[in-house]
């Protein structure tokens, strides 16, 4: 095993961008104005990186060049200790993304296979995964969420777009819009505050809370399975107005008022 560090001054509000085969990657928060890139691997494989950096952009990508010598080294792990409110961008085909303790602005991730987590998007998400759960924080901006397979869990949103062939939506606090696609999986909304919320699935029980005094002009088809309405009367003035559309093909509606 070989390590290899880069250490580059980077200006506020600069990119860090990675796109490599295979390997896990860990970002975790530092002091501002540098980024310190740590990755242990083969020597074969950390020969086959190349590192552009300037202070508005720090490049970590797998040169065509020596891509051979990457197939042969295998995969590389990455940490990351980078001040907060970068823009990030990975591109990774096998491997576990973890950002930790620490704020970016805009991120956008295209991952093949793995895992991925994201603590806290000041601006903008983008989130395309092949196989894998994915687990996001608090997300301040428009998010927008694809997987193939695996579950979709997060805590917190403006507004956002989560699309999936299989596996379980999880949505925590959404203050503005939700629109969720689902082929197969459970969906559950905790708590919806915003204007507009739009559920499409085939399969899968789903469960929206919403918060108390709102007038809801609900849409609700199920064609195989129950419609609940577990909404309690809620006294005094209407706190507002949203749009609700369910279209569920086989499995339970239900809504509850938000705790």
């Amino acid at each position: 095993m070989t390590e290899r560090i880069e250490t580059h001054e980077i200006s506020s509000g600069g990119l860090v961008a990675l796109a490599i085969p295979a390997g896990d990657i860990r970002c975790k928060e530092g002091p501002e104005g540098r980024v310190v890139i740590a990755m242990s691997g083969s020597a074969d494989a950390l020969d086959a990186l190349g590192v552009d950096a300037s202070p508005e952009a720090i490049t970590v990508r797998a040169t065509a060049a020596k891509r051979r010598r990457w197939v042969r080294g295998g995969s590389i792990d990455t940490v990351i200790t980078m001040p907060p409110n970068l823009d990030l961008t990975i591109d990774l085909a096998a491997g576990d993304i973890s950002v930790m303790g620490v704020t970016v602005r805009d991120v956008e991730v295209q991952l093949g296979s793995g895992d991925i987590r994201v603590d806290d998007v000041s601006g903008t998400t983008e989130v395309r995964v092949g196989a894998g759960d994915v687990r996001l924080g608090n997300l301040g901006g428009l998010a927008k969420v694809s997987s193939a397979a695996g579950d979709v869990r997060v805590d917190a949103a403006y507004e956002i777009t989560v699309s999936t062939a299989a596996g379980d939506v999880y949505l925590g606090d959404v203050s503005e819009a939700a629109r969720i696609k689902s082929a197969t999986g459970d969906i559950r909304v905790r708590r919806f505050a915003g204007t507009d919320l739009e559920i499409k699935t085939m399969s899968g029980d789903v469960g929206i809370g919403l918060v108390p005094g709102m007038v809801v002009k609900a849409a609700v088809k199920t064609l195989s399975g129950d419609f609940r309405n577990r909404i309690e009367p809620t006294p005094g003035p209407r706190v507002g107005s949203m749009n609700l559309t369910v279209n569920s093909f086989s499995g339970d509606v239900t809504l509850r008022t938000a705790k």
